[in-house]
């Protein structure tokens, strides 16, 4: 727009799926590669056994709709 030039509309349909598809990659990489790791049971348990302990003893909210007790259950894979 700066410049007066328009793109063809192919182009914006281009540039928009190449959008979605960087968007696609990079939910999934992020979760499952980058910080899902981090919030595992197996993590937790061997770097903050303290920390996984007192989880098993809270209560966690919402118990009655998804059917966990606890806050690890709700979240355990």
């Amino acid at each position: 727009m700066a410049i007066g030039v328009k793109p063809p509309p192919l182009g914006i349909v281009l540039r928009n799926l190449l959008s979605v598809f960087e968007f696609l990659l990079d939910l999934p990489l992020h979760l499952f590669m980058l910080t899902g790791p981090d919030y595992s049971e197996h993590v937790i348990r061997r770097t903050n056994p303290e920390l996984w302990e007192r989880a098993e003893r809270t209560e966690a909210p919402h118990a009655n709709t998804h059917g966990y007790a606890t806050s690890p259950r709700s979240c355990a894979t």
